[in-house]
């Protein structure tokens, strides 16, 4: 296996309707470990498909040097790049069966038959294909077909893979466990893993590391929970998450040496080291956010802080309920607050939603994290 780096790479296109340079990707510096699952997450038109794609060479760089193990690959040719890709439309030979899928690259490079064989059996009976060796891939379900993908991607026992939203033509449960397989599959094989995906709920439970992007840039990398627990600005507070942070613009007063975030209706203290922070930013707008699971709803709030809103609609999931309500900021809006198993309180009804001081996330209006 190998780690994979950019340094400063970028990758610009021109759009012949509108004459003009498109930046795709800007600025890229990241350095990918050796045997790391690393995803790259974010709106459709990010760039971190192209980026995936210059990692494979299907897409020339435009400035800056990419590595694969300690090689410089700008102008290695894909092939010679010992890289194996899975894509989301499985790319299957729709004549071969799955036998002749998975052995297909091997064929191709010479390998005797008797040990295209043996590798065959092997990789299906880690991805459970033994069953449907030869069956071809009309005969499969959207999961098989994935499996059978990603089995022709181990059997080369390339130095990197590179998957490109791979569950995103599966259904719910299908991807569910496509995710434990993919899980399962990257402590088997000890591989060095870059993973595309839109759905940030795969990138959290999947990677080691995420890297978040939007308009071509890198906003944020670093594990799911420190994303999570510490967005270095909204974007990614609004992104990482499900459901979203909930954000709204508002003003830093001070009144009586106490340190508010005031919005028409909306006044919540702050304290500790955030009220400090945020003393030095005294009648500036701001946008602060703060997580559903970071406002509960409750009957009687006690000592706690607690706004008071009616709960407009009710979402129960099992073992957990959002309850969604309005929040008059700039315009009115819906927050989403989170239940441990029922809401206590019915839709309609007047609740308290106890608000947890500590985990306020206030950022500029340029979305830079301050506090």
């Amino acid at each position: 296996m190998a780690g994979v780096r950019f340094e400063n790479v970028g990758k610009i296109y021109y759009d012949k309707e509108k004459k003009t340079e498109v930046a795709a990707v800007r600025n890229f510096d990241l350095a990918i470990q050796d045997k790391e699952f690393v995803v790259f997450v974010g709106p459709s038109g990010c760039g971190k498909t192209t980026s995936l794609r210059m990692i494979a060479g299907l897409e020339e760089i435009t400035s800056g040097k990419l590595y694969i193990g300690e090689q410089i690959v700008n102008d290695v040719l894909p092939k010679d790049r010992d890289i194996a890709m899975v894509f989301q439309n499985y790319a299957l030979y729709p004549h071969l069966t799955v036998r002749e899928n998975m052995g297909f690259s091997l064929k191709l490079r010479g390998i005797p038959k008797a040990e295209i064989a043996q590798k065959v059996l092997h990789v299906a009976g880690i991805l459970r294909l033994n069953d449907y060796l030869d069956r071809l891939p009309k005969q499969l379900s959207g999961g098989q077909c994935q499996r059978v993908a990603i089995g022709r991607a181990i059997i080369r026992e390339p130095r990197v893979f590179l998957f490109d939203e791979p569950l995103s033509n599966l259904d719910a449960k299908m991807r569910v466990d496509m995710r434990v397989e993919l899980a399962k599959l990257h402590k088997q094989l000890n591989a060095t893993i870059v993973y595309v995906t839109h759905d940030q709920i795969e990138a959290m439970t999947l990677a080691d590391r995420i890297v978040v992007m939007n308009n071509g840039s890198i906003q944020q990398v670093g594990t799911p929970l420190d994303l999570y627990n510490h967005p270095t600005n909204a974007f990614v507070g609004r992104f990482i998450g499900s459901p979203a942070m909930n954000q709204m613009k508002a003003q830093v007063v001070v009144e009586a040496n106490v340190v508010y975030l005031v919005a028409k209706d909306v006044k919540i203290p702050m304290n500790g080291q955030k009220a400090n922070i945020l003393r030095q930013h005294a009648n500036e707008t701001v946008l602060f956010g703060i997580r559903p699971h970071d406002l509960i709803p409750s009957r009687e709030p006690g000592n706690r802080f607690a706004l008071m809103r009616l709960l407009d609609v009710i979402e129960p999931i099992g073992n957990e309920s959002f309850a969604y309500f309005s929040i008059n900021g700039e315009e009115e809006k819906m927050w989403v607050a989170h239940c441990e198993g029922a809401s206590p309180v019915a839709e309609g009804e007047q609740a308290a939603i106890v608000v947890n001081l500590e985990n306020i996330h206030v950022f500029s209006l340029d979305e830079t994290l301050l506090a």
